[in-house]
């Protein structure tokens, strides 16, 4: 790939973020809502933890971490699809995509620079996600201990 082409993903990326960039209140809206459920979660973990220690050969700590990777992950990972995968089909379905077959780019670098824009703002917010988390879990840390 040289710097020409270099510079084409580029600026199919920088596309790419800009479309998805006009949905951060979606975004923000997504990570409000894992951190409620995760903070459902935990408090179900502790009164489990809490009732049985030990449980599954886990603490408390473990367990607390194990459900705020799982609230964070899926959203830098954006499963449930949307995006990018569901345009690229799309344009399969309707035969656009021979269309892409012209281009003079590479298609899988383009669809990559756009796949990885489209994922910018989640994983913006998603590496926040924890910082919230780590606040909250600290709040509970200081009252198991008091």
């Amino acid at each position: 790939m040289g710097v020409g082409s270099g510079r084409l993903y580029a600026a199919v990326a920088v596309g790419g973020f800009r479309r998805y960039a006009t949905y951060r209140a979606a975004t923000a809206a997504g990570v409000f809502t894992n951190t409620v459920f995760g903070l459902i979660l935990v408090s179900t973990y502790l009164a489990l933890w809490d009732e049985k220690p030990q449980l599954g050969g886990y603490d408390q700590a473990q367990a607390v971490t194990f459900v705020w990777l799982g609230q964070a992950l899926p959203a830098a990972w954006a499963i449930g699809g949307g995006g990018v995968e569901v345009e690229l089909m799309e344009r399969i379905r309707s035969g656009d995509s021979a269309v892409d077959l012209y281009r003079p780019a590479d298609l899988q670098p383009w669809w990559l620079a756009a796949d990885v824009a489209a994922r910018c703002p989640l994983v913006d917010l998603s590496v926040r996600e924890p910082d919230i988390e780590a606040v909250i879990t600290g709040m509970y840390a200081e009252r198991a201990s008091a």
